[in-house]
Formats: C-alpha cells, structure tokens, sequence
C-alpha cells in the first residue's frame, strides 16, 4: 500500500494532516495526474500512480479507514524505565516525558489533550492533566492483527466464527495498551516533581494540625488542671474557715457554759445568803435557770435579787420573778403555737385544688401515660399553677384512692340493703318460696382518673364511704349532716397521722361529738359492714 500521506504529498503532516490538508492535495495531483488532464500521452505507469492517489485519498478522507490505516503505521510505544526516572532533576523529568505524552495523545478520543507544564504549572492544571490521563480512550484501531477475513469466509457460520476470532485478537492488544497507559501514568505520577511537593506539603499540613490538636488539649489539661486546683484550694479554705469557725463555736460555747455557771452560782448564792433553809437551794436554782436563754437574763434575775431585801420581802420578790417567768414562758409557748397553725393553714391553703386544676390533672394523667419519662413533672408543667410535683403525685393517689374506696363501699352498702329487703320478703311470705332479689341500685362513684394509690386504711374508709348509700345514718344520736362531717373529716386526715392526734382533729371537724364519740362512731359503721358481709356469704 505504501506510505498514503507521502503519495499524497502530507509526509510532513502525518497524523496532523486534516480533512482540508487532504482534499487540497487530491485536488491539486488531480489536475496534474489524471488521465483526462493527460490525454493520449498517458502510460501504463502514469495509471498506476493515479490509481494509487485515489485509494490514498479515499483512505484517508474515510474516518474509519484512515483510524485502521494511522494504527497500522510503525508507532514508538516505548516508555521511561523507573530506574530511569530515580533521583532526575526535574527540568529532565519534564524533558523525558512531555514528549511521550505528547506521542500517544495521537490515539486520544478526547481532544483537547491537556499539556503536561512545568515546575510552574498551577497544582489544578497539574491535577486535571493526571485525571485526563487516569480517564483516558484512545480510539487506537488493532485489525492489522487479524488473522482472517471474513470478507472470504463460505457461509455465515465461518464469517462469524472469523469475527470472534479476531476479536480476541484485538481485545488481547487492547488490555496490553491499556496497561501501558496506566504504567506510563502511573510512573510519571509517582515522580511528579510537583506531586511530590504537594504531598510534603500534605504532610507538612497534617503534622501542623496534629501538633495544633496536641497543643491545644496540653492547653485544655494545663487550664482544666489550674481550675482543679483553684477549685480544690478554694475547698480547702472553704473546710479551714468552717473548722476554725466551728472551733470558735466551741470555744465561745465553752465560755459561755461558764459563764453561764458561773451566773448560777452567783443566783444559788444570793438566795441562799438571802434565804437560808428555804426551797430555794442551788438545786432549785439549777432547774430554774433552764428557764432562761441568755446568761445575762441571769445575771440580771441575780442582780435584781440582790438588791431585793431579807426575809418575807425577799421571799415574796423572788415569787414575783418566778411567776413572770412562768408567764413569759407560757406566752411564748403559746405565740410558737399560733406561728405553727398559722404555719400549717398557709400549707394547707396552698394544697387547695379548684376544679380547673382538678380538669387538667385529669386530662393530663389520660395525656401523658405512665410510659413517658419523667411524666409527674410532664404532667405539673400540663396543670400551670404553683402546685408542685409531690402536690400532684399526692393528689393523683387520693383520688385513686377515693375512686375505689368509694367502690368497694358501694358494693358493701348494697349487700346490705340486698339482705335485708330479702329477709323482709321471706318473713312476709312466710317462708314459702324464695324471695324475689331487690331491686337495688346503688349510686355510682364519681369518676375519677387512674393513678397510684397508696393503701393508706382501706377498711375505715370504705366504713364511712358506704353510709351515703343508706336512707339514714343508722344511730339516733348521729344525723346527717354528722355523719357527713364525720367522713369529711376522716377524708381530710388519713390514717398516717397519729391515732389520738387524728380523731382529735376528726372531733374538731363534728359538731356536738367528742373524740371518743367520732371514734365508737367508726368502729359501729364497720361493724355493721362486717356483719352485712357476712349475711352475703
């Protein structure tokens, strides 16, 4: 076939030769070698070279054909050895393998082909050159290396089987040129003068941000260790200023346990000077100092007998201290008394619930269900008022509590009035038969919400619950409106507290009845409920 581009007159071009390069010389050999331009002086030989200037132009102007022909030209598919590239400068890194990525850019499907630069290349350009490279197609045609033609295959079945064939061929030099190109790329990589520095730099970077992190948790140990320390100094100021002061608490308190008895000694002596033989010893003077807070308020007890005179005046003087002293005694008693019960309703105003809190609390135990954490508080954040967690947990439990003490009192009084509406039919009929069952409906406990009761006397309240369900209160000496006060009261002092303190309250609570009466009261209302359970069984 020999050299196209040269019959042509595009050595000089080769590969670079484009479709106008090629058309301009067909054109311009056209006018000086066809045979129309020749006339009758054309020869055998002058033929031959016009036919071989069409088949170089109809290979070349042909895509395909050109991309066979341009791969089965001789091509230096040579590339540098590693133990060449070691230890090079890195202008000659440059000089040995620009040209080779020049070379086989000639394959590239892709164009443009990025240029490999030098030591001055932006790192982005240098780094997209490497992606092109490490992406690269090359459109590089092996058919020279078939070993058939199906062009003379007998059937279709021998043309296909020569297809195949020369597809393995042509598949084998594929993956070997593919694995030059990585090897080529992969070397030139490795040795990147500008590579290299981009990864010290790297590393520079990373020991940089490492010895950042190192200082920066010395910094937080050395500052949190300053703190420790300052927080333990100022502890143990903290525990030296308590020491000292509780050791000059007790040193104060020692000199004021002498002093103290020291002015006892003082007050047993005048009384004794004053009035010797009397009632009024140092054994009286002892107990009847304990009266007193304040050594001074001695001292002047003392001074005040002192100068009080002998005998009958001193005696009666000395009365006169000790029943002011009495009478103090007894007023403060009695101003600590009031404090504590005003005390006492202030709480007690406070745990007061109104219906709209009773609404919500309701609600927000059916909202918020015994699953969700911390559900108490959810549930007083839900109510909004000042009541606090303990007062809600509380009142959740009493209400469980009422709801099924009420319950049980109600299935209790209605026995009862069972039994007896059928003891009065059977007597009424005599006997004969059996009675027919009462038509009793006993009133239903108000609803109330679920919660965690706590079993605080379960019997003695469903003793007084039950007395609603009856017609009467069952006892002369109690009418209704007692009987009422009665549960009120046991409702609003439960069982906790202690026993004579708690029916005392009760009894405050009933008018006309004392504490015994409200407690004989409770013991006959279970009682009856006892005996009325056991006519059920």
């Amino acid at each position: 076939m020999g050299d196209l581009y040269a019959i042509l007159g595009l050595e000089h071009l080769t590969y670079e030769a484009g479709e106008g390069d090629i058309k301009s010389a067909y054109k311009r050999l056209a006018l000086m070698c066809h045979p129309d331009k020749l006339g009758e002086k054309i020869t055998e030989s002058d033929k031959e070279i016009w036919l071989k200037i069409q088949n170089a132009y109809e290979t070349l102007i042909d895509k395909d054909k050109r991309k066979r022909y341009d791969s089965s030209l001789p091509f230096n598919d040579s590339i540098p050895q590693e133990q060449d590239v070691i230890d090079i400068p890195e202008a000659a890194f440059y000089e040995m393998f620009e040209p080779v990525f020049k070379r086989n850019a000639l394959f590239a499907r892709k164009k443009p082909v990025p240029n490999m630069g030098d030591g001055a290349t932006p790192m982005e350009q240098v780094l997209r050159f490497y992606k092109y490279w490490d992406n690269f197609e090359s459109w590089r045609d092996f058919s020279q290396f078939d070993e058939y033609d199906p062009r003379e295959a007998a059937d279709r079945y021998e043309r296909r089987y020569m297809e195949k064939e020369n597809k393995k061929q042509r598949d084998k030099h594929i993956k070997k040129e593919r694995a030059r190109i990585i090897k080529m790329v992969e070397l030139a990589y490795k040795y990147d003068p500008r590579i290299k520095r981009q990864r010290e730099q790297e590393e520079q970077e990373k020991l940089r941000k490492k010895q950042e992190i190192r200082d920066r948790k010395e910094k937080e140990r050395k500052d949190q260790e300053e703190k420790d320390r300052a927080v333990e100094e100022a502890k143990q100021r903290e525990i030296d200023a308590k020491l000292e002061e509780e050791k000059r608490a007790r040193e104060e308190k020692g000199r004021e346990v002498t002093r103290r008895k020291e002015a006892i000694r003082n007050l047993s002596a005048v009384c004794e000077e004053k009035a010797p033989g009397t009632r009024y010893d140092k054994y009286f003077i002892e107990e009847f100092a304990k009266k007193f807070k304040t050594t001074e308020d001695i001292d002047k007890i003392a001074q005040r007998l002192r100068e009080a005179p002998e005998g009958e005046d001193f005696i009666k003087e000395i009365e006169i201290v000790i029943d002011s002293t009495k009478s103090a005694t007894e007023q403060q008693k009695a101003q600590q008394r009031k404090e504590e019960e005003s005390k006492k309703q202030e709480e007690q105003k406070k745990g007061d619930w109104n219906q709209e809190e009773l609404s919500k609390l309701a609600k927000a135990i059916v909202k918020y269900p015994g699953a969700i954490h911390n559900r108490w508080k959810v549930i007083t954040d839900f109510i909004g008022t000042d009541k606090t967690q303990k007062q809600v947990i509380a009142k959740a439990q009493e209400l469980a509590q009422r709801q099924s003490l009420a319950k049980a009192a109600s299935n209790a009084a209605t026995t009862v009035q069972s039994s007896t509406y059928q003891a009065k039919m059977k007597k009424q009929t005599g006997g004969a038969g059996q009675a027919p069952e009462a038509p009793v409906q006993a009133e239903a406990p108000a609803k109330v919400v679920k919660a965690k009761a706590t079993p605080e006397a379960p019997k003695e309240a469903a003793a007084v619950e039950a007395k609603p369900a009856t017609t009467g209160t069952g006892n002369p000496d109690w009418n209704p409106e007692q009987q009422k006060q009665l549960e009120g009261g046991m409702r609003e002092f439960p069982a906790s507290i202690p026993v004579k303190e708690r029916w005392i309250k009760i009894s405050e609570k009933v008018e006309g009845k004392t504490p015994k009466e409200c407690y004989e009261r409770f013991k006959e209302i279970v009682e009856l409920l006892k005996k009325s359970q056991a006519a059920a069984k």
